[in-house]
């Protein structure tokens, strides 16, 4: 993971770390989000899912963002 430690928009040191995405299912508790591909999208059962929780780092002063994935490694096969 990389380390931000000052905003590369605009220099600021004011870094808001590890956020998180949550979504909320039906109205109820707030689930964090998680970002995934199919290994086998076209299939009609057994997609082969691979997902991966995340989290960000955000600028407080002018609102850059960057994402973290929690297991990068899931997602080497998908790499080009």
């Amino acid at each position: 993971m990389i380390d931000l430690k000052k905003c590369p928009k605009c220099g600021s040191e004011q870094i808001a770390r590890k956020l998180m995405i949550f979504y909320s299912a039906d109205g109820g508790a707030n689930i964090p989000a998680q970002i995934g591909y199919y290994k086998n999208p076209d299939a009609l059962f057994f997609k082969g899912g691979v997902a991966s929780d995340f989290h960000a780092d955000a600028c407080a002063e002018c609102g850059y963002l960057e994402f973290y994935l929690k297991t990068p490694g899931k997602f080497r096969n998908q790499a080009e």
